[in-house]
């Protein structure tokens, strides 16, 4: 026998003899348990599963309302946890504040961009009307008691 560099020795390897029948016995044997013990296993499996989700439903906390219920987990205080909902309360309201600032400023400055391009001398010539009784003049059911009263009524907002 010859030794290598490192100091060990060179032995021929042996290998174990096997025989087929007790190896394929043995790899058979062993799905067996195994399928055994997993089929035995699935009720146990099953009901434990389901007192898990029983229990988990039992200890939820009621919800009377549409909002959150939080479950304090943890190093967390239920003064920490209200602050928190404060603030995203204020920031969801800041929010929809800052939307429909945005969204007036916006019909303003459309408004004002547009008023200018409207003169309305020019709508009157092409419609052809100086006044609103001349289109009201022969309505049939004007009549000039409703003239004069809307004639009173312009000339004290005149006024």
């Amino acid at each position: 026998m010859k030794s290598n560099r490192q100091g060990k020795t060179n032995k021929p390897k042996s290998t174990p003899v096997v025989n087929d029948e007790n190896f394929f016995v043995s790899v058979l044997s062993c799905i067996h348990r195994t399928n055994v013990r997993f089929f035995m296993n699935l009720p146990l499996r099953f009901k434990n599963f389901v007192i898990r989700k029983y229990n988990d439903y039992k200890n939820k906390p009621k919800r009377t309302e549409i909002n959150k219920v939080y479950v304090l987990v943890g190093y967390t205080t239920k003064k920490n946890l209200d602050n928190r909902f404060n603030s995203e309360h204020l920031m969801i309201v800041f929010r929809r504040i800052l939307l429909i600032f945005i969204f007036l400023l916006l019909l303003i400055i459309t408004l004002n961009w547009i008023r200018p391009l409207i003169e309305v001398d020019q709508y009157k010539q092409v419609f052809g009307v100086e006044n609103v009784d001349d289109i009201t003049s022969n309505d049939p059911f004007y009549s000039e008691l409703d003239s004069s009263t809307s004639n009173e009524q312009s000339n004290n907002y005149d006024k």
